[in-house]
C-alpha cells in the first residue's frame, strides 16, 4: 500500500488551526457588506442635505471598523498559540517520519539537506494547510458572495466586476514557472552552502595548517556568487510581479470609477448600487487576487513536498527481523558510487555468526562498502542482496543494536557524555559493564563526564568499543576498530573479540585481529575471494 504524504499526515493535527484562519478570514466578508451599504447610506443622506443621519450612519461605520480591529487584536494572539502548538506536533511527526526513511537514503543525505527539509519545506507545506487553504476558501467565499449580492442589485455590473477581476490571473501566471523553477536552485545551492560550513568547521585546523585558506574562500565565493545570481533573479521575479500587480490594480480600481460612473450617466444602475459596487470592488479584487495568487503557493509547496516525500517510510515496510544463524549473500551485485564502480556482478556468502570474520583489502577496494550494502546503507543498481534470508531494505529497525551492531570508522560526535550515551542506550546492568570495560581499557574516569566531541580520538573509540561490547550483539561489525588505538589497546581488542561467542566480522588492516580470523576474505578489483576458511564451509 502507498505511505500517505506528509502534508495529509498533518492534516488532523493541523485541521482546527485551518478552520480558525478560514473563520478569520471569512469575517470579513458579512463586515465588508455592511460597511458598503452603510457607506451608501452615508452617501444618499449626505446628498439630501440629511446631517444627523450623516454622523448617525458615519458613527456606526467607526464602531463597525472599531470592533473589527478588536476582534483581531483578541483572536489574533489565541490563534498564533494554537498555531504554534500544532506546528510543533507537526514537526515531531516530521522528525520521526524522516528517521524512518531507509538507512541506504538516511546515510547519503547531508546536513544542508536535512536542514532544508526539517525547516524551510515544513513552513512551506503548513502554511499551505493553514494559510493557504483558508485563503483560497476564503477568497471563493468572498468573490462568490460579492458577486451575488452585487447580481441582486445590477447583474450588469456584477459580471463587468468578475470579468476585470480576471485580470490578475496574469501576473501569477507569468511568474509561477520562474518562482519553481528558481526556488529549486535557491534550496540546492543553501544546501550546498549548509554542507560547506559544517565541512570547514570540522576541518578548520588541518585547513590552517595546509594552507587551504584560499581553496575555501575561492569555493565559497564561487557558490556564493551562484546563490547571489539566483537571488537576484528570484527578487528580479518578484519585482515583475508586484509592478505587474501594481499596474492592474491601478487599471481595475480606476478602471471601475470609470465604468460604475459611466452606466450611472447612462441611467443603466442607481447611485447608491454604484457606490455600494465601488465599496465592495477593492475587496472583490483583493479576493480574486489571493485566489490567483495561491497558484504560486501551491507550485512551491509542490515542490517541498516532492523534496519531503524521498524521506519517510519505505515503500516495502522494513519489518523483518534477522535470522544470524545464516549467511549474507552477494548474487551478481554491481555497486557504483558517484562515478567509480565499485563492485561488478559480485557474488559471495560472507558468515553472520560463525566465528570471527576478517575482511580486507587495499584502502579504496570497496571492504566499507561491502557491509553498507549489507546493511542497507549504500543502494545497488543490479543484482540481490539477502542478509539472514532477507533482504537489506526489509530490515527492521528493531535488529538494531541487539541483533546487528555495526560500528563505523568514524565516531559520531554526539554532545553527550559517555554516562549519558550509556544511560540512553543501555539497562542498567549493561550500563555498568559498559563503564567497566571501558575502565578496564585504561580510560581514566574523568572522561566519563566529558562530552564526546571533547575527547581524544582514542578515548572516543574506547567508549563506542565499550558500548559495542557491552550490547554483545549477535552479530557485530566493526570498520577499522583499531583506529586511533595505541598497541596495549589493540590487544585489549583483540581479547575482547576471542572471548565473543557470537559472530564477529572486522574490517582491518591488524596483523593480531587477521590472525585470530576463522574466516578471511580478500576484496579486490571490484570482488571478493576467500583467502582463508578454517571451517571449510561450502561456498
Amino acid at each position: 500500500m502507498r505511505e500517505r504524504p506528509i502534508s495529509e499526515k498533518f492534516w488532523p493535527m493541523l485541521r482546527r488551526v485551518s478552520l480558525a484562519s478560514a473563520l478569520l478570514k471569512l469575517v470579513a466578508i458579512p463586515v465588508n457588506l455592511i460597511h458598503a451599504r452603510l457607506l451608501s447610506g452615508v452617501v444618499t443622506a449626505a446628498t439630501a442635505g440629511q446631517y444627523s443621519a450623516v454622523l448617525q450612519k458615519g458613527g456606526v461605520i467607526l464602531l463597525l471598523l472599531l470592533g473589527v480591529k478588536l476582534l483581531a487584536m483578541l483572536t489574533q494572539d489565541a490563534y498564533q498559540c494554537a498555531r504554534s502548538k500544532a506546528a510543533h506536533q507537526c514537526k515531531m511527526l516530521l522528525y520521526k517520519w524522516y528517521l524512518s526513511s531507509p538507512l541506504s537514503l538516511l546515510y547519503q543525505s547531508t546536513a544542508g539537506e536535512a536542514n532544508i527539509i526539517l525547516n524551510s519545506d515544513f513552513n512551506t507545506v503548513t502554511e499551505k494547510i493553514t494559510e493557504v487553504y483558508p485563503a483560497l476558501v476564503a477568497g471563493m467565499a468572498t468573490v462568490v458572495t460579492y458577486f451575488v449580492f452585487l447580481w441582486i442589485q445590477s447583474p450588469f455590473i456584477a459580471v463587468i466586476l468578475l470579468v476585470i477581476s480576471m485580470l490578475q490571473a496574469v501576473p501569477p501566471l507569468i511568474s509561477k514557472h520562474f518562482f519553481e523553477k528558481y526556488d529549486v536552485t535557491d534550496k540546492e545551492l543553501e544546501k550546498q552552502d549548509s554542507d560547506y560550513v559544517l565541512e570547514y568547521c570540522h576541518g578548520f585546523v588541518t585547513i590552517k595548517m595546509l594552507h587551504l585558506k584560499q581553496w575555501c574562500l575561492e569555493r565559497s565565493r564561487c557558490l556564493h556568487r551562484q546563490w547571489w545570481r539566483v537571488a537576484n533573479r528570484l527578487q528580479a521575479t518578484f519585482q515583475i510581479q508586484f509592478s505587474l500587480n501594481s499596474i492592474v490594480s491601478n487599471i481595475l480600481t480606476y478602471g471601475t470609477y470609470a465604468i460604475v460612473g459611466v452606466l450611472i450617466l447612462w441611467g443603466n444602475t442607481q447611485v447608491t448600487v454604484g457606490i455600494e459596487a465601488i465599496a465592495l470592488s477593492s475587496s472583490l479584487y483583493a479576493a480574486a487576487k489571493s485566489i490567483f495568487q495561491q497558484i504560486t503557493a501551491f507550485a512551491l509547496s509542490r515542490t517541498a513536498e516532492n523534496r519531503i516525500s524521498k524521506f519517510g517510510n519505505p515503500k516495502t515496510h522494513a519489518c523483518a527481523m534477522l535470522n544470524s544463524n545464516a549467511d549474507v549473500c552477494f548474487t551478481n551485485v554491481s555497486c557504483k558510487l558517484e562515478e567509480k564502480q565499485v563492485f561488478s556482478d559480485l557474488t559471495v556468502s560472507i558468515p553472520l555468526s560463525r566465528g570471527i570474520t576478517i575482511i580486507k583489502g587495499e584502502n579504496g577496494a570497496g571492504k566499507s562498502t561491502l557491509m553498507k550494502l549489507a546493511l542497507g546503507l549504500v543502494e545497488y543498481q543490479k543484482g540481490e542482496i539477502r542478509i539472514g534470508g532477507i533482504r537489506p531494505e526489509r530490515l527492521s529497525y528493531d535488529n538494531f543494536p541487539e541483533k546487528i551492531f555495526f560500528l563505523p570508522q568514524e565516531d559520531a560526535l554526539y554532545e553527550l557524555t559517555p554516562c549519558d550515551l550509556y544511560e540512553i542506550l543501555l539497562p542498567h546492568v549493561q550500563k555498568e559493564q559498559a563503564l567497566a570495560i571501558l575502565h578496564d581499557w585504561g580510560a581514566q574516569e574523568s572522561i566519563y563526564t566529558q562530552k564526546i566531541p571533547t575527547l581524544s580520538g582514542g578515548e572516543r573509540k574506547k567508549v563506542f568499543l565499550s558500548l559495542a561490547f557491552a550490547v554483545d550483539p549477535d552479530i557485530l561489525i566493526m570498520d577499522e576498530p583499531t583506529n586511533s588505538l595505541d598497541a596495549k589497546s589493540s590487544m585489549t581488542l583483540v581479547q575482547l573479540v576471542k572471548e565473543r561467542t557470537k559472530g564477529t566480522i572486522l574490517i582491518t588492516h591488524n596483523e593480531a585481529l587477521m590472525a585470530i580470523g576463522s574466516v578471511i576474505y580478500q576484496v579486490q578489483e571490484g570482488g571478493v575471494r576467500i583467502e582463508k576458511d578454517t571451517e571449510k564451509r561450502d561456498l
